[in-house]
Parts: C-alpha cells; sequence; structure tokens
C-alpha cells in the first residue's frame, strides 16, 4: 500500500525557496549551455510475447523527472529535446514532474520546447507530484 503524502503549506514553501536559491547559485559557478555528455540514452530491448508484429522495432523515448527550474533550465531542455528528436522515436512519454515548484516563471520555457518534441505517433505526457504542487491545471 503505498500513500501519497500532500505537501505541508510551510514546508512547501521553504523547499520552493531553498531550490530556486540553490539554482541561482548554482548558475552563478557554471555556465547555463547544454552538455550533451551530462545526459545519457540508454537503449532497451524489450520483448512482449504476443504483441503485434507491426510493433517490431518500435520505438519509444521516455524523458522523466525533467524538474525544469531546480537543476535543468531551458537551454538544457531544448538540449535534452535536441537529443530526444535525433533518436527519431515512433512515441515520447515524459511520465512526470515538468517542473518543480516555480511554474509561473517556466511555463513559457517549457510549452515551448516540449512543442519541438517530434514523433511519429506523438508525445504524451502525465503529471507528477511537482506539477501537482505548482498547478495541475495550470502545467497542461
Amino acid at each position: 500500500m503505498s500513500s501519497t503524502r500532500e505537501p505541508n503549506e510551510k514546508n512547501f514553501h521553504l523547499r520552493r525557496q531553498i531550490q530556486l536559491a540553490s539554482a541561482r547559485l548554482q548558475s552563478v559557478f557554471r555556465a547555463d549551455g547544454f552538455n550533451p555528455k551530462a545526459f545519457d540514452t540508454v537503449t532497451l530491448t524489450v520483448n512482449i510475447r504476443g504483441l503485434d508484429p507491426a510493433f517490431d522495432g518500435y520505438r519509444v523515448a521516455v524523458i522523466a523527472d525533467l524538474h525544469l527550474g531546480q537543476w535543468l533550465t531551458p537551454a538544457r531542455l531544448a538540449g535534452v529535446v535536441g537529443m530526444v528528436n535525433a533518436l527519431s522515436p515512433d512515441l515520447i512519454a515524459i511520465p512526470g514532474d515538468l517542473i518543480s515548484y516555480d511554474l509561473e516563471r517556466f511555463a513559457a520555457p517549457l510549452a515551448e520546447n516540449l512543442k519541438a518534441l517530434k514523433a511519429k505517433d506523438g508525445v504524451v505526457v502525465s503529471l507528477g507530484n511537482h506539477d501537482h504542487w505548482a498547478g495541475a491545471s495550470k502545467v497542461r
């Protein structure tokens, strides 16, 4: 049995302030650009008995836990989008945590970057706990 814990309002704001301060401090000490060597791509082959042969070789790219605004800048996200598009996936899946805490600041660059994702069968996204904490209705 798992439980989902709603963040305590005071703790949520404290964590948000600490992470935003940390992100600002980190940006002082490193370039804000994209370094592809900082990201890994892992290829997995999955065999599913009984799957329609039409899906033989079907490629799904998964981008998880972006947390835009925490450690991932809009410039880095653009680089990740380029890396994923270069894989020529049939489908792109993003299983949540698109942003961390500052939706107002990062909503526009998030939308801009996600619109640039290219996959033959499209992009599917589910929201994670951080997305809900920041305001799920605004993330859409």
